[in-house]
């Protein structure tokens, strides 16, 4: 398992309930409150060699059954994924992006706080937190290297990093531009994640403006979970694939994979041709594209 070079956290972001508590081989790891809230542990010390059991006792009612009112049907339960997953002894636990853009709207601050966690029981050294904005065509941006930093034992440092970024592409409703952001901790080993990001500006007041433009935002999905135009357009921008038509006669579109991870080819990709609403032809055509990579395919 190597329980002293890596620590086994299990997260349970899936659960709906007002509270919670995990037991692992018998053993209590935690207890967790609230509704429709990530929890996570680590279970390092509780797993032996070969089979483990991990058991959930969901509550439906608590002191915080109150939060489960708004948005949300009054139901418990675990209705999506609980993980397991290992990370190195030190490893970037969590991050924080903030964009702020000037007064005209044209240049914009982006400020960066990352912690980084060290599970082990002796102080390490000598880490580098290595930051680096590409733009959607996957160019380099800005790379941001923090200096030289240690971590406690059983601790977490925070790191944070800023920079000017000289007139980003803005995001809009109509225009949803979006950056990669990568962090690699960097010693011996390297670790890598990375996250989406847009550059916009939220003023006081409730309002909302993006490099100021107005608009109101409001929820995506009612209580009595009718879905409202703004999901469509939520799922529009975050789509992971992007299809855009290069030659109608000759059937070539432009396949843009913004998946960080993921080839396409893990994908069927199936297309429909209609006119009129009526279906004229279909298919499936096989991609092979890797994560981050855009190419022209040919439809029959």
């Amino acid at each position: 398992m190597g329980y002293y070079s890596c620590a086994i956290q299990l997260g349970d972001a899936g659960i709906r309930r007002s509270a919670s508590f995990v037991w692992i081989n018998g053993k209590e790891v935690g207890y967790n409150e609230g509704a429709q809230e990530p929890a996570e542990y680590n279970i390092t010390e509780y797993l032996k060699p070969g089979k483990n059991t991990i058991a959930v006792n969901v509550y439906k009612y608590s002191d915080g059954y109150y939060l489960e009112d708004q948005d949300y049907w009054r139901l418990a339960g675990i209705f999506d994924d609980v993980w397991l997953f290992a990370t190195p002894g030190t490893h970037i636990f969590d991050w924080y992006a903030t964009t702020d853009l000037d007064k005209t709207y044209t240049d914009a601050r982006l400020d960066l706080s990352m912690d980084v966690k060290n599970y082990s029981a002796s102080t390490v050294n000598n880490f580098t937190l290595r930051t680096t904005l590409y733009d959607s065509d996957r160019k380099i941006v800005k790379t941001l290297i923090s200096e030289k930093f240690s971590v406690l034992a059983g601790n977490k440092q925070t790191v944070k990093i800023s920079d000017d970024i000289k007139n980003p592409a803005k995001w809009s409703a109509e225009y949803p531009n979006l950056y990669t952001l990568t962090f690699e901790l960097l010693n011996e080993l390297k670790k890598q994640a990375a996250l989406w990001l847009d550059f916009e500006e939220i003023t006081e007041g409730g309002e909302f403006y993006s490099y100021g433009i107005g608009a109101r935002t409001y929820g995506a999905i009612w209580p009595d979970r009718r879905p409202q135009p703004e999901m469509w357009q939520i799922k529009k921008s975050a789509q992971p694939v992007t299809a855009k038509l290069i030659s109608a006669d000759k059937g070539e579109v432009e396949i843009t994979n913004r998946y960080l991870f993921t080839n396409l080819n893990a994908l069927q990709t199936e297309w429909i041709l209609q006119g009129d609403g009526e279906v004229i032809s279909k298919g499936v055509l096989p991609v092979n594209l890797e994560p981050q990579k855009k190419a022209v395919v040919t439809f029959p």
